[in-house]
């Protein structure tokens, strides 16, 4: 598929992107005004407009290709085809409605914890906006996490809390083939995170690499167990294709930009594991669930790190854990006072988007 990303449509990205970055200063000071509901409105509007005009991500002219050409049911679950047939033939409205969904959904999981909506703002512009914008997995993401915060914080009918947040975990699976992994993932959350579970799991982290070793390099015997979820899913065939994909080679520019991407998901996870962890920082009953879920993703998917398979798998392992971590983040932020470090990590995820985003509009113009 060959496609071209022009200059006008970087900057439209970057003018978006720099509106959002309004949020930053608050979050950067630790000064928070009262927050007006418009002013959230017009921050969602603008973070829905620029998840819809992706104009900077590759994946967006996928989509587009094979929207347009009439392949698109090869390479989307039957709900996002669904949408299309029933909702629209353009492309754009079809990004808006599923964008737009993920969005509205992650706001409400934010306002269903109690989170302060201003610091939700600015931990999503700086540390989710330019990942949110490029994968529909958004959508079943958010969907699961809302289901999840049904069950680790409750309505007063805690009955039917439970219920409704497990039957809204299992819908999540139908919005993309890989939820199966964070839905797995969920059932770790019931342990306690405590320094000697942290510095055990470092210690076994070696001896894991080499099971994970073993199982890919039997990968053809071991995907055809699954698959019972093929008929509708296809997710046996896929998960073979993503196993099976070559080992990414970086050159100069690529592991810049893996240090400018990466450093944000070190140092912010560093900081939440010291504080709750190690430093046994009292919160709220039901942060401390997807703090675990934050660890033990970003866990498995370094696992994938020293493989001989794709970047893609650790990347997508990885960014199955930014809700959580947005939760834990926003929380942190604004009930804790700023230090040296807390800043730093503001700044480093700062300047990952606007080195990610200056590139590509470097790359359009050389």
């Amino acid at each position: 598929m060959e496609f071209s990303i022009t200059t006008a449509s970087v900057l439209l990205e970057i003018f978006l992107y720099c509106i959002l970055l309004y949020q930053f200063i608050p979050v950067y000071r630790g000064n928070y005004n009262n927050t007006h509901p418009t002013g959230i409105f017009w921050y969602a509007i603008i973070l829905i407009l620029f998840c819809t005009f992706a104009f900077t991500n590759a994946d967006f002219y996928y989509y587009k290709i094979s929207y347009d050409n009439g392949t698109f049911s090869q390479t989307v679950e039957p709900v996002y085809i669904w949408l299309k047939n029933h909702l629209s033939k353009n492309y754009y409205s079809w990004r808006l409605v599923v964008w737009g969904f993920s969005i509205i959904i992650l706001f409400w999981t934010i306002q269903r914890l109690g989170l302060d909506k201003k610091t939700s703002c600015g931990i999503i512009t700086l540390f989710y906006a330019t990942t949110l914008y490029f994968q529909r997995a958004s959508l079943g993401m958010s969907i699961l996490f809302l289901g999840y915060s049904l069950i680790v914080r409750p309505t007063r009918y805690k009955t039917i809390s439970l219920l409704l947040g497990a039957v809204i975990i299992v819908i999540s699976f139908f919005f993309h083939k890989t939820m199966l992994v964070p839905i797995a993932v969920l059932l770790l959350t019931i342990f306690n995170p405590n320094k000697k579970a942290i510095n055990l799991s470092l210690i076994l982290f070696p001896l894991l690499v080499s099971i994970v070793t073993y199982a890919l390099n039997n990968i053809g015997e071991i995907v055809p167990g699954l698959s019972f979820f093929d008929e509708r899913m296809n997710f046996s065939n896929r998960l073979y294709h993503y196993f099976s994909m070559n080992q990414s080679v970086y050159n100069f520019n690529g592991i810049i930009r893996a240090i400018f991407r990466y450093t944000p998901d070190v140092l912010s996870l560093g900081y939440a594991t010291k504080l709750i962890a190690y430093d046994r920082l009292q919160v709220e009953k039901y942060i401390t669930p997807f703090f675990v879920f934050w660890y033990d993703m970003t866990y498995i998917a370094a696992l994938f790190i020293f493989q001989d398979v794709s970047s893609f798998i650790f990347e997508r392992f990885l960014m199955m854990s930014y809700i959580p971590r947005l939760i834990v983040l926003i929380y942190l932020y604004r009930n804790l006072k700023r230090t040296p470090l807390s800043r730093f990590i503001l700044i480093s995820a700062l300047l990952s988007n606007v080195y990610d985003l200056s590139y590509t509009l470097y790359t359009t113009i050389r």
